[in-house]
């Protein structure tokens, strides 16, 4: 079965191909050949999900689903929440982000945080969504070459080391991600 991904990030999408397997395909928005901007304008995950599946729906009409996600820290408030791609500026680097949470939270000891991931999924023109959280703790160093994004500061509950040193199958297992793909895999599959 294919799905379109309404994404233009392709370690999302790689990320995702590899925890579906070969049941589905998973396209990108860019193999589609759809190249608009989708803005993300809202305060919620879910808000911001919504919108780009419905702006992707309407232009394609296919089953379609795409992702919002965030890092929730304890000490900053939710902080960098929403914001969690753009939180040291927009267009920053995962390196710039890192810096940017690593300076907000020197000296603080609570560093409990957590990864929530928001996909909305659109089939047969309705709307379901579907949510897989992570909790965890923020390292005092960047740590580790693999993942993208936080996973150099992420340590999840059970563990000691980030998401980015341990093996890619704790990740897949224990991630956000994979908590909210897994439950809209299993509702596709009823």
């Amino acid at each position: 079965m294919e799905l379109i991904f309404c994404t233009s990030n392709q370690h999302k999408q790689q990320e995702v191909q590899e925890m579906v397997g070969k049941e589905y395909v998973i396209r990108t928005l860019k193999e589609i050949g759809f190249e608009n901007a989708i803005e993300e304008p809202f305060d919620t995950l879910e808000e911001n999900a919504a919108i780009k599946v419905n702006t992707v729906f309407e232009v394609v009409q296919k089953n379609c689903f795409a992702e919002d996600s965030g890092l929730f820290v304890e000490a900053l408030g939710g902080m960098p929440g929403v914001q969690t791609a753009r939180y040291a500026r927009p267009g920053a680097t995962a390196i710039e982000n890192n810096e940017k949470l690593l300076q907000a939270l020197y000296g603080v000891e609570n560093r409990k945080a957590y990864f929530k991931a928001v996909f909305a999924l659109k089939w047969q023109q309705q709307l379901f969504f579907f949510e897989g959280q992570c909790h965890g703790q923020i390292a005092t160093s960047m740590a580790g070459q693999d993942g993208f994004g936080y996973d150099p500061l992420f340590i999840p509950e059970g563990y000691s080391n980030t998401f980015a040193t341990l093996p890619k199958t704790v990740k897949q297992a224990q991630s956000h991600r994979a908590k909210a793909l897994q439950q809209m895999l299993d509702f596709l599959k009823k």
